[in-house]
């Protein structure tokens, strides 16, 4: 996971067509149990065809929220992907 976050970091400082937005944040919550959980949020977007008249655009876009749960030694991860025209 953290591979793909590198990659989508290294290919956005390269590449003007692919966009990524960072953020993240973490909680600690104690009722029951103690839980210390951390979430990282990295959102791209690549453009895959823009015509020389850039009325439109193809883009791959998507979300990627991996959950980690320091005390559990646990690691959830949410993915979203879309396809989709921009006008």
């Amino acid at each position: 996971m953290q591979k793909l976050i590198f990659g989508l970091l290294l290919l956005s400082s390269c590449c003007s067509a692919i966009e990524v937005k960072v953020s993240g944040q973490t909680n600690y919550a104690q009722q029951h149990s103690k839980s210390l959980i951390t979430t990282l949020n990295a959102e791209y977007k690549v453009t895959l065809y823009e015509p020389k008249h850039k009325q439109w655009l193809l883009f791959l876009g998507g979300k990627i929220s991996p959950d980690f749960d320091h005390f559990g030694r646990e690691i959830k991860t949410n993915v979203f992907t879309t396809l989709g025209f921009d006008f």
